[in-house]
């Protein structure tokens, strides 16, 4: 018995991936025993069972010879083609009179396999012809009929129901193992995923601490620009005090000169170089008042200045510390979202566990 090639490419799972051969073994063993048939169960590449209540007319007698096995395989060519065809279990006669069956295990409308079945007598035997085969093959007639005696005559109708009863088990059996091995394959896209959501939540991680030594530079930066505009500013102010000193001793030697432009004016022609003297100290009077004017709106517009730093400074650090305060908040939701991805592996882990059940 063998199963007819369809000749479609290759898939992806067989035969092996979808049962589990000890119980299919138990299974058929069960079977054969109850109904008092041969059963095997085949692939497209052999047997993936062991034989099951082989009888001996065939297997030591029949298959034994080259004539023989050459007519058994073309009869089970002929019923793997016809269970291949109809998708259907495939009940024939073979070559020498007893009855087999093929039926197909069939997942998503292709054939993976099927299970073989029969080697039994719909009525009981035709001596004469036996005799008749025995001599065909090179047989000793009497060994030959003497086989055949043992051979168990079960009605046609019973070949046919124990032969659909393989074909339903054999395909729910396989059926149920097509969606075990669709959700490993879950399973195992679920596992890479998860794999792939923690690698690259602890990427992202890493660029966020990244990002967060760069704020921090950038807060220790603020915080050395506003101490040097706070100092800065108090600075000018120390300035200013010094301008009021000097607009004070300006108008005070302004004052002076002009004093001395008086006194040299009633000395007359004697006080004459004097009065120069004085011209020239109110005159530079003049000068450094002006000057310090021209300073002090210098310095105003400075002050100005730096206070408008010292506040763009006070707003960036209040920007700074928003940007800390979400890179907390987005390094929480990593550690979430890794978890997930943690939880995740361990369910995936033990849905395939449970799936192998």
């Amino acid at each position: 018995m063998a199963l007819h090639q369809t000749g479609e490419s290759e898939i992806a799972y067989g035969l092996k991936d979808l049962i589990d051969l000890d119980f299919l073994q138990r299974f058929q063993d069960s079977f054969s025993k109850a109904m008092g048939m041969a059963s095997l169960t085949v692939d497209d590449k052999g047997p993936v069972t062991a034989p099951s209540n082989f009888t001996t007319f065939c297997m030591d007698l029949t298959r034994n010879t080259p004539e023989g096995a050459r007519r058994c395989n073309e009869c089970d060519l002929k019923g793997g083609k016809e269970a291949a065809r109809t998708g259907r279990p495939a009940i024939y006669y073979c070559h020498g009179g007893l009855m087999d069956f093929a039926a197909p295990i069939v997942v998503e409308g292709r054939q993976i396999g099927s299970m073989l079945g029969g080697q039994v007598l719909p009525q009981p035997p035709d001596e004469a012809k036996f005799r008749r085969l025995a001599a065909e093959l090179g047989i000793d007639p009497e060994i030959y009929v003497a086989a055949v005696r043992k051979i168990r005559v079960v009605p046609e109708e019973s070949i046919r129901a124990a032969a659909e009863l393989l074909y339903i088990v054999a395909n729910a059996l396989s059926a149920i193992g097509y969606q075990k091995l669709q959700v490993m394959k879950r399973v195992e896209e679920f596992e890479e995923m998860a794999v792939t959501i923690r690698d690259d939540a602890d990427l992202l991680y890493q660029k966020v601490e990244e990002v967060d030594s760069q704020v921090g530079n950038l807060t220790m930066t603020t915080d050395k620009l506003k101490t040097a505009t706070e100092t800065s500013l108090k600075k000018v102010k120390e300035t200013d005090e010094i301008l009021r000193f000097i607009r004070s001793v300006a108008d005070k030697t302004k004052l002076l000169g002009l004093n001395a432009s008086i006194e040299a004016a009633r000395a007359g022609e004697a006080g004459r170089g004097f009065n120069v003297v004085a011209k020239e100290v109110g005159s530079l009077a003049s000068v450094s008042i002006e000057s310090a004017g021209k300073i002090d709106k210098t310095l105003r517009s400075i002050q100005v200045g730096m206070s408008d730093i010292e506040e763009g400074v006070r707003q960036t650090g209040g920007v700074v510390d928003a940007h800390q305060a979400k890179m907390k908040e987005i390094r929480q939701k990593i550690d979430q979202f890794k978890e997930l991805a943690k939880e995740l592996q361990e369910l995936t882990l033990e849905l395939r566990e449970k799936v192998k059940m």
